[in-house]
C-alpha cells in the first residue's frame, strides 16, 4: 500500500529543512516552524520506522530475506550519499589546487569539518556515533548515518525474533525504543537536537516509535478514521504549537511521540489535508525528498555561502553576522547568517535557492537514486541466482 499523504509530508518537511540550513536571513526564519526545523528529522525517523515495518515486518524470515533487506537498504541510501560526499571532496581538492597557486579562501582544505579522518567516517556512515565533535562534510548526512544502522539493526531483530510470539517480539521492539529514549534523554545536551554525538540513539527512539505506529495501524486500518479532516487539522495545530514552545528544552524529547500520532492520523489519508498532500506537486516533492535532503547543504555551502565569503574579502564589506535580537538558543547551530539589505532580498535568494535545490534533486533522483537502486537490486538478484544454480550445475557435470 502506498501512503501518498505521508509521502507528501516527507517532501514538504525536506523543503523546510533545506530552508532551515540556508543561512540567509529572510521572513521565513522568523517563523518558529522554520527556526526549529531540526524537529522534522524526528518526523523522518518515525515515518521511516512506519514505512519499513509496513514493508518488511512479514518479509524478513530467514538469512536470505535478511540479506535482501540489507541490500535494498544499501541501494536506497548509499549511492546518493557517496555521490554528494564526492562532490564535497571535489570542492576540497579544488581548494587545495587554489592554495598551491597562492589563492587562499577561508579554512585550509581538508581541515576542520572536512578533515581527511572525517571523510572516511562519512564514507562508511559512522559520523553519528560520537567520533567527531562537530558535524562534518555533508552535515545533514548524520541522520542518514543513524538511519542506515538502525535499519540494519531492525532487520537483524526481525531475523532473530522470527520464531517468537507476537507479544515477545513486541517487547524486543519496546526495549530498543526505551534504550534509545533513555540514552538520548540522559546524555543529549540540547534537548532532542542531537546529531554527531547521540544521533544513533535519537534515530533508534524515533524509528521504533514508527514501528509501533505500524502495529497500531494494522489493528485499526480496516475501519476509516472518524472525523478525519478535524483530526488532521488538530494534529497540524498541535505540532505547530509544540514546535513553537518546545524548542531545545527537555519537552522536545516528546517529539517522536507527537509525530507518531501525526503519522497514524495521516496514514488513513481521509481528510482535507491529505487530499492536498496527494496533489502532484507534493507527490513530486515526496519522491525527491531524499535527494533534497542530501544535496541542499552542498548547494547552500558552495553556491551561496562561499561566494558571499569571497565577496566580503574582495570588497571588504560585512554581509554575515548574528541575527538581530536572536535568542541564544536560536543560535546554537547557526551563529552567523547572511544578512542582506532587507528581508525581501533574503526571500528572493531563498526562492532561487529552493528552485535550484529541487532542480538538482530531480537530476540526482533520475540519474543517481533510481538507476543505482535498481542496479544494486538486479546485481544482488543475479548473484543470488548464480549461487542457487551452481550446485545444480556441478551435480550435472559430475553425473556426465
Amino acid at each position: 500500500m502506498r501512503f501518498q499523504a505521508l509521502d507528501g509530508w516527507r517532501g514538504v518537511c525536506a523543503l523546510i529543512v533545506a530552508i532551515f540550513h540556508l543561512g540567509v536571513y529572510n521572513h521565513l526564519y522568523d517563523v518558529a516552524l522554520i527556526r526549529y526545523a531540526f524537529f522534522y528529522v524526528d518526523f523522518f525517523f518515525v515515518l521511516s520506522g512506519f514505512v519499513i515495518a509496513a514493508v518488511s515486518l512479514s518479509r524478513v524470515k530467514d538469512s536470505e530475506s535478511l540479506k535482501l533487506f540489507i541490500v535494498r537498504r544499501v541501494g536506497r541510501i548509499y549511492p546518493l550519499h557517496v555521490v554528494v560526499l564526492l562532490a564535497f571532496l571535489g570542492v576540497e581538492l579544488a581548494k587545495l589546487g587554489a592554495v598551491s597557486h597562492g589563492v587562499h579562501s577561508g579554512l585550509e582544505p581538508f581541515s576542520g569539518e572536512t578533515s581527511v579522518q572525517s571523510f572516511f567516517s562519512n564514507l562508511f556512515l559512522l559520523q553519528a556515533f560520537g567520533i567527531h565533535q562537530e558535524l562534518t562534510w555533508n552535515s545533514p548526512s548524520w541522520s542518514i548515518s543513524s538511519e542506515f544502522y538502525v535499519n540494519i539493526l531492525f532487520g537483524v531483530l526481525l531475523f532473530l525474533t522470527v520464531t517468537l510470539s507476537v507479544r515477545s517480539r513486541t517487547l524486543v521492539f519496546a526495549l530498543a525504543l526505551v534504550t534509545g529514549a533513555i540514552i538520548l534523554m540522559t546524555q543529549a545536551q540540547h534537548g532532542i537536537d542531537a546529531s554527531y554525538d547521540f544521533g544513533f540513539f535519537r534515530c533508534l527512539y524515533g524509528f521504533f516509535c514508527g514501528v509501533f505506529v505500524w502495529l497500531l495501524y494494522l489493528r485499526s486500518s480496516s475501519r476509516p478514521l472518524r472525523f478525519a479532516s478535524a483530526c488532521e487539522l488538530a494534529a497540524i495545530t498541535s505540532t505547530g504549537l509544540f514546535i513553537t514552545f518546545a524548542g531545545r528544552t527537555s519537552l522536545s524529547f516528546a517529539a517522536p511521540v507527537l509525530f507518531s500520532l501525526v503519522v497514524y492520523i495521516f496514514a488513513f489519508q481521509g481528510g482535507c489535508v491529505s487530499r492536498l498532500l496527494m496533489c502532484k506537486p507534493c507527490q513530486l516533492l515526496g519522491r525527491l525528498s531524499y535527494s533534497i535532503y542530501l544535496v541542499h547543504a552542498f548547494i547552500a555551502n558552495n553556491l551561496i555561502d562561499r561566494p558571499v565569503s569571497i565577496i566580503e574579502k574582495l570588497f571588504h564589506i560585512q554581509l554575515t553576522g548574528p541575527i538581530p535580537a536572536a535568542l541564544p538558543q536560536d543560535l546554537l547551530n547557526d551563529s552567523h547568517f547572511i544578512i542582506l539589505g532587507n528581508k525581501l532580498q533574503g526571500d528572493l535568494v531563498c526562492l532561487v535557492y529552493l528552485l535550484v535545490v529541487v532542480g538538482i534533486s530531480y537530476l540526482t533522483y533520475t540519474y543517481v537514486e533510481m538507476p543505482w537502486q535498481q542496479r544494486i537490486s538486479r546485481g544482488y538478484a543475479s548473484f543470488a541466482a548464480s549461487r542457487r544454480l551452481t550446485p545444480v550445475a556441478v551435480t550435472g557435470e559430475a553425473g556426465q
